[in-house]
């Protein structure tokens, strides 16, 4: 398995996987609070995610003392090729549901039409993102798992950003280690885009309309945080997963 787990931190490095998994937890308690309250996926989704960035930085501060081969470190390569997939899903259905609930135009989906057709695109959508989630799971358990390999063995897949794919552009675990983080982006800045004119076309109030624009710094930190290298590539990517993880649970409490 590759060596995300077993490693030794920086000082900085361990204060904030403390951080991410503190908030981690703190979001997962309150996200709990919905499922009683709704009844639509991303309410199931959403503490499973908190949990797999808990357990994930709670392992990374125990540093060397837990083996990168060992059954926990198992669990971490499981729970991190769950986060991609869950928070894509979650965030998506959403802000589909939102639009569809108050009959506003998604895209091409034209809500406020109300025709049968519609509603039946827009239930395609949802299961052609789900299958597109599913794609990118299973792609991630091919990279955590090394099934597939790569030929250059002192390549730290998993470890390392864009800026690290630059300098070796012609590995493929890499490449599909960092797909999904792309896809990923794709989608939460469209997304973010997509809520964005929904609070300024559909709410009333400078207050409210500005509530709805603090998705889109917490896409833009998912997205950056993939960038670095592998000396802090650790700590940005979880720490942007936990700033897109904060906003999409930010628009449960929205919606």
């Amino acid at each position: 398995k590759m060596a995300i787990v077993g490693n030794q931190h920086d000082l900085y490095a361990y204060i904030i996987f403390i951080i991410i998994s503190a908030s981690s937890i703190f979001l997962f308690l309150n996200q709990l609070v919905y499922i009683r309250k709704m009844t639509i996926l991303p309410v199931y989704t959403l503490p499973i995610v908190s949990f797999c960035i808990a357990y994930e930085n709670i392992v990374l501060i125990c540093g060397t003392s837990i083996a990168y081969d060992s059954v926990t470190a198992n669990f971490v390569y499981i729970f991190k090729s769950l986060q991609i997939p869950l928070l894509l899903v979650s965030m998506y259905e959403i802000v589909h549901r939102l639009h569809e609930a108050r009959s506003v135009n998604f895209f091409i989906l034209r809500f406020d039409e109300g025709e049968e057709m519609i509603k039946t695109y827009g239930v395609l959508s949802l299961w052609c993102l789900r299958t597109l989630a599913l794609g990118l799971l299973i792609m991630n358990v091919f990279v955590y798992f090394e099934l597939i390999n790569s030929s250059k063995r002192s390549v730290k897949v998993g470890q390392g950003g864009y800026m690290y794919l630059s300098e070796h552009n012609d590995v493929l675990s890499l490449w599909l280690a960092l797909i999904p983080p792309m896809v990923l982006s794709f989608f939460s800045l469209i997304l973010s885009y997509s809520i964005m004119s929904y609070g300024v076309n559909v709410t009333i109030g400078l207050t409210a309309r500005k509530r709805w624009r603090l998705i889109l710094p917490c896409s833009l930190a998912q997205t950056i945080g993939q960038i670095f290298n592998t000396d802090i590539y650790l700590v940005s990517s979880n720490l942007g997963q936990l700033f897109l993880l904060g906003g999409v649970t930010f628009l449960l409490y929205l919606v």
